[in-house]
């Protein structure tokens, strides 16, 4: 085997930590890497900020930013999905740090996911109680339903406990509840 023909292997196989390393050397495993991680960063970016250009933008700064230093990713420290959510969650940071808080554009309605029923109201509810949350509780709902990630990987990028990420998604999920509910105290 020629070590050309690693990288399409890599890409042909899927696994992003191969395909990160095949992407220092193809252009298709660097497009590979993009079309499989882009929709997930951009759902996890239009969390936190609700506005779709916005949301592109910093997709696009984030993958700048690891395409720069990914010589630097090594697998063996951990799973490529963790290394890049490292640095969405920078790149989100120092967004909010430069530009303070994030406001919507008009687009945001267009951007939700639709379905049959058209559930508008319930669906500008829900953004809005998601943005009254404090940040880490949006962060990991950002990464549970925005990223899709499991609680082990969620556990990887945040440094906590699989077991304890699934605990702190609860909390977060019934305060949640609570204020779709309107409720003030911790009672339902």
């Amino acid at each position: 085997m020629e070590a050309r023909d690693v990288p399409s292997q890599a890409v042909a196989r899927g696994c992003s930590e191969q395909i990160a390393v095949a992407a220092l050397e193809s252009r298709e495993a660097l497009a590979r890497l993009y079309a499989t991680h882009a929709p997930q960063l951009y759902r996890y970016f239009w969390i936190h900020t609700r506005c779709h250009s916005l949301a592109e933008d910093l997709v696009s700064e984030t993958f700048l930013s690891a395409m720069r230093s990914l010589r630097a990713y090594r697998p063996e420290r951990g799973s490529f999905n963790a290394w890049l959510y490292g640095i969405a969650h920078h790149v989100l940071a120092q967004h909010a740090r430069l530009d303070g808080p994030v406001r919507a554009d008009g687009r945001v309605l267009d951007a939700l996911p639709d379905d049959s029923s058209s559930h508008l109201e319930e669906r500008i509810d829900l953004w809005q109680a998601v943005s009254e949350l404090d940040g880490a509780d949006r962060e990991l709902l950002a990464l549970k339903f925005g990223a899709e990630l499991t609680h082990p990987q969620i556990a990887e990028i945040t440094g906590l406990e699989p077991g304890y990420v699934g605990v702190l998604l609860y909390r977060a999920l019934q305060k949640l509840r609570i204020r779709l509910m309107g409720e003030e105290g911790g009672h339902g």
